[in-house]
């Protein structure tokens, strides 16, 4: 009987605390720019440098596979290139041109997100334990 009464009360006591930790929010994602700038100039804990890192790390992928297809397209026109015109730019010219931005536009956003994951160590180390 005692056992089954201190099982009882272990549960409830589990379910009490399994109740606060999921009414307690977790971090949002940033959705927007705005949402970033703001999120940048209050950005002080280790969860807020992962919050603005997930964001670029988003970003990163979009670009990412935005380059992807543009170089496909490119790699199209290049292929076919005599059916289309040959004046400047050629839709190969524009297309090369688009890939490289975002491939380039992938790499700042990956370097961004890295720098907010160190910040994030720092931030972790530095705190207090």
């Amino acid at each position: 009987m005692f056992i089954n009464l201190t099982f009882r009360r272990f549960v409830t006591v589990m379910l009490v605390y399994a109740g606060i930790a999921w009414s307690l929010p977790a971090p949002q994602a940033i959705a927007n720019k705005k949402e970033l700038r703001s999120a940048l100039k209050t950005a002080r804990t280790p969860e807020d440098h992962r919050r603005i890192a997930a964001y670029y790390k988003e970003q990163a992928k979009q670009f990412q596979q935005q380059a992807s297809k543009e170089q496909e397209l490119a790699d199209y026109y290049q292929a076919h290139a005599m059916n289309y015109p040959k004046k400047y730019p050629t839709p190969y010219q524009n297309a090369k041109q688009l890939a490289d931005y975002y491939q380039w536009a992938s790499d700042q956003a990956s370097a961004k997100a890295a720098k907010h994951l160190e910040q994030a160590k720092e931030a972790e180390r530095g705190a207090p334990k």
